[in-house]
């Protein structure tokens, strides 16, 4: 999931649709409401079918949330790209790393799982 999410982020930017509240400037509603599609499209074709997509829907929401509440979006757009291009992380990209890996495990928490 972690790797689709970095993913995601290089193929369509980090975004705020009408389910997202930007928290850092640079969040666009462009761009969320492309990261939210492809993260719950993703998340449908690795769960089993009886997840409902509102689930996955609510599990996207949290994750983009709890990384706009932390990061900007030029951190995190940042730690994606080097990522993906297997580049060492700078002190800031690996804030934005963390914040990552957070989002996953509150958000499944949150959701009890």
């Amino acid at each position: 999931m972690r790797l689709f999410l970095t993913t995601t982020l290089i193929a369509f930017g980090l975004p705020s649709l009408a389910w997202a509240a930007t928290q850092f400037p640079g969040y666009t509603p462009e761009q969320s409401e492309k990261y939210l599609t492809a993260c719950v499209e993703k998340a449908k074709t690795q769960a089993p079918p009886f997840v409902s997509e509102q689930f996955f829907k609510r599990y996207c929401q949290c994750t983009l949330n709890y990384i706009q509440e932390r990061v900007t979006y030029e951190e995190f757009r940042d730690m994606a790209k080097a990522k993906t291009n297997n580049q060492p992380l700078s002190v800031t990209q690996q804030r934005a790393d963390t914040v990552l890996d957070e989002s996953l495990k509150v958000c499944f928490a949150r959701m009890g799982i």
